[in-house]
């Protein structure tokens, strides 16, 4: 079940030590936080994100740039954020991801957020066909991960194109 691996993806980053990593305002997931009224006060969501994807980190980013907002991990904490995510559902969710990436980096060029380079390299090459029936080898999981990385890069090909999902 897809649902089960995001659960498992999420467990996976989301531990006491990545507040020491400095891309941390990439967690700024909105289906799983709690947040100070008066950091919505200087900041709203930025309306170029007309569909999912990126839109809560984008706003996490600017919260922390140019206020200081620090993200801390609560292994207490207990969200629940219930929909039904199925695989079929990959395809258009993943390429939403990939356009709300684009429009992330157009709006913030200083901040890396789209591989490049060797690392966009070895993911086109880790998603083609012999990438895919190799990925097969290790497992479903690892699979499902090649597929939302050629779905993510097929959306963001195509760009903000500014159209709600």
């Amino acid at each position: 079940c897809a649902s089960r691996h995001a659960d498992s993806h999420a467990r996976g980053f989301l531990r006491p030590g990545f507040v020491d990593r400095s891309d941390r305002f990439k967690f700024f997931y909105t289906s799983n936080l709690s947040i100070k009224k008066s950091f919505f006060e200087k900041e709203r969501f930025d309306e170029n994100f007309r569909g999912y994807g990126w839109e809560d980190i984008e706003l996490g980013y600017r919260l922390t740039v140019r206020h200081g907002m620090k993200l801390f991990y609560e292994p207490q904490a207990r969200a629940y954020h219930h929909h039904i995510i199925l695989e079929s559902d990959l395809p258009k969710k993943m390429q939403a991801v990939g356009r709300g990436a684009t429009t992330f980096q157009r709006l913030h060029p200083e901040a890396s957020v789209l591989p490049r380079d060797f690392k966009r390299f070895l993911i086109w090459l880790a998603t083609t066909s012999l990438g895919l029936a190799i990925g097969r080898l290790f497992g479903k999981n690892f699979t499902y991960k090649l597929l939302s990385w050629k779905e993510f890069f097929t959306g963001a090909r195509h760009g903000d194109l500014r159209e709600n999902d």
